[in-house]
């Protein structure tokens, strides 16, 4: 379950149940993996598109990644499509458009064995995401198509 808020009230609270099914398939591939996974989520409350009804949300995606060999930097090229199965990007009232978005990235992770010792794995990641949304994404983007996101993050694995 997720809320959705919007600091500036551009849109009103969005609230939605997902279900997500992703394969961890280190295991079988080793050095290489897939990462196969796949996400659909229902709004059961408010829209941040504007649209007549609420939506439902499709998302399709792999994240092929390798570790380099002698060294515990590992490196993964996420690839993930985003889509409306019904009324989730609504660019206008009562136009759905199916096509959300297309996000390839490249992300680095290094582990940080020193902080092993007090509960779980740590890690430091960074990496660019390209994104190219549909229509009703543009629209939204002031009509701005692509986007480039940069992220730096911590991962904690227990």
């Amino acid at each position: 379950y997720t809320a959705y808020l919007s600091p500036n009230d551009t849109f009103g609270t969005v609230k939605e149940v997902a279900l997500s099914l992703a394969v961890d398939d280190n295991a079988l591939l080793g050095d290489f993996t897939l990462s196969p996974h796949m996400r659909m989520a229902i709004e059961l409350g408010g829209q941040a598109d504007g649209g007549m009804g609420e939506g439902v949300y499709l998302e399709f995606g792999v994240e092929p990644g390798l570790s380099l060999e002698g060294t515990p930097v590992s490196l993964s090229f996420p690839l993930t499509v985003g889509m409306s199965l019904s009324n989730y990007y609504e660019g206008v009232p009562g136009n759905d458009d199916v096509f959300g978005y297309v996000d390839l990235g490249l992300v680095r992770s290094v582990p940080l064995p020193i902080l092993e010792s007090y509960c779980c794995a740590w890690e430091l990641s960074g990496g660019v995401h390209l994104l190219s949304l549909g229509d009703a994404l543009t629209s939204f983007n002031d009509g701005d198509g692509f986007q480039a996101v940069g992220i730096f993050g911590f991962n904690i694995g227990y």
